[in-house]
């Protein structure tokens, strides 16, 4: 199931209009949509020793466009991430700092491939909780 940059921007809008309590209710959920998508970028990227632990989750349901749930990951503690999430799908490092000398690295795509593996699963999960919580509150 594809889901359009409209249709989120209506489920945002959507969900301004439920009562906080509510929404709050329906933060776990999100959360756990988001967690799936983690863990499978974490299996993605279990060729790196940095970047599985650097993949975190965070959601919230204010501040406009900016609802919803993040999977990100914390270039901190996997400065090298970026670049092998691509594009390109080759990149260009020095070995050693020998910046005289460069070597092409495959791209490796971790977190895209996550988010599309895993988008179904990822929306049932939601889907479910918020029919279950609007449910509950009275909402049809």
């Amino acid at each position: 199931m594809a889901i359009h940059r409209a249709e989120l921007r209506e489920l945002i809008r959507d969900l301004h209009s439920i009562p906080r309590e509510v929404r709050e209710e329906l933060r776990p959920s999100v959360l756990a949509a988001g967690g799936i998508v983690a863990e499978e970028a974490r299996r993605n990227s279990s060729w790196s020793t940095r970047i599985p632990d650097a993949i975190w989750v965070s959601g919230r349901f204010s501040g406009g466009n900016s609802a919803g749930v993040r999977v990100a990951v914390n270039i901190r503690k996997a400065p090298h991430a970026p670049f092998y999430e691509g594009p390109p799908a080759v990149f260009y490092h020095s070995l050693y700092g020998n910046r005289r000398h460069w070597y092409p690295e495959a791209a490796r795509p971790f977190l895209k491939v996550a988010l599309v593996s895993k988008a179904d699963e990822a929306t049932e999960v939601i889907d479910d909780m918020v029919a279950h919580v609007l449910q509950r509150h009275g909402f049809r």
